[in-house]
């Protein structure tokens, strides 16, 4: 927590997400589908679009250079995030400090690809 606490306090800039479960309230009634099925699947859906919408943030600060971290240990702490950013109903999915790295990073050490991709024949 204290490194995720000097992160935040560190970058001139942090974006929080959280999901506002707006698309499970209202997708089984738009498409009319049972509500509990509906519900697991509207909420998966969130939790993918929010998932790939960090990626894709993470993605592009650091093609321009800039330094970023999915702070996932917040989750250990949601409920008060959530209070924080005035959506207690919500849903925490992160918290991304970004900034200009303080010194030049390599980033983690690329496991081969056929240790992570099984492929099928």
């Amino acid at each position: 927590m204290r490194m995720a606490a000097k992160s935040i306090f560190n970058a001139p800039a942090v974006i929080a997400v959280a999901n506002t479960s707006a698309l499970i309230r209202h997708g089984t009634d738009l498409f009319k589908v049972d509500q509990k099925a509906g519900r697991d699947f509207f909420r998966t859906m969130e939790i993918q679009n929010s998932a790939a919408a960090v990626e894709n943030l993470l993605l592009a600060a650091t093609s321009m250079g800039l330094a970023t971290v999915w702070l996932g240990i917040l989750y250990m702490i949601k409920d008060s995030v959530l209070q924080f950013l005035g959506e207690p109903e919500g849903e925490f999915m992160a918290v991304v400090p970004i900034g200009y790295p303080c010194r030049p990073s390599t980033g983690p050490v690329k496991r081969p690809i056929s240790e992570v991709v099984k492929f099928m024949e």
